[in-house]
């Protein structure tokens, strides 16, 4: 359960949330991209108001779902689970999102995803099947596919749970090589090693308990 929280990051920033398991790290992200709509307060992007806002006559207006959805691929949202599309190849797991929903031509979303995946070093891979692929190799298809969206902000939820200890320092070294560019990434862990090495700032959240 999340209970008066408040957070900034700023353009450029890297913050890492830290805490205990079943703190909502993770249910924290989803209400960030309005998957799962915060019972109250409120969210902005880039300055602009995200789900709800505060009318001048002191009234709350909620976002229609049109413009969430409109506004929702600012944010990008690596899931623990990465929920890649198992029956596509990695660059089509890139492209189709960019087509269905930013309606960009094929033609660009297919040289917007091959730049990524170039960028990524999965060139070789692009046509082939993820469920050939490695855990890290997956992982960066996931951030290519989230990355093609440009986003303003990157989220990360465990980005390295899921992998065998010799594949957490590439994506230690991809998620630095984001942050050279100037990437706004909050990235939720449990190691500290991994956010001490990567982020600017670390948040820590930890679990309420009642007396």
């Amino acid at each position: 359960m999340l209970d008066q929280l408040s957070l900034d990051v700023q353009e450029g920033e890297i913050v890492a949330l830290l805490g205990p398991s079943d703190c909502g790290k993770s249910i924290l992200l989803r209400c960030t991209t309005w998957l799962e709509p915060p019972d109250e307060g409120f969210i902005e992007v880039g300055g602009k108001p995200f789900g709800r806002w505060h009318s001048e006559g002191g009234g709350i207006h909620h976002q229609s779902r049109k413009d969430l959805d409109r506004m929702r691929p600012r944010i990008g949202l690596v899931f623990q689970q990465l929920n890649l599309w198992p029956h596509m190849s990695a660059l089509e797991n890139v492209v189709r999102a960019q087509c269905v929903v930013l309606r960009r031509k094929r033609d660009d979303a297919e040289r917007r995803g091959n730049a990524l995946l170039s960028g990524l070093e999965l060139s070789a891979f692009a046509q082939g099947p993820v469920q050939s692929l490695s855990g890290g190799q997956r992982q960066r298809v996931t951030i290519a596919r989230a990355l093609a969206m440009d986003p303003e902000v990157m989220l990360f939820d465990e980005p390295t749970s899921a992998l065998d200890p010799e594949l957490v320092g590439e994506v230690l070294e991809l998620l630095k090589s984001l942050a050279a560019q100037g990437t706004t990434m909050l990235v939720v862990t449990h190691s500290v090693g991994f956010a001490a090495a990567l982020a600017n700032r670390i948040a820590f959240h930890g679990r309420r308990t009642n007396h």
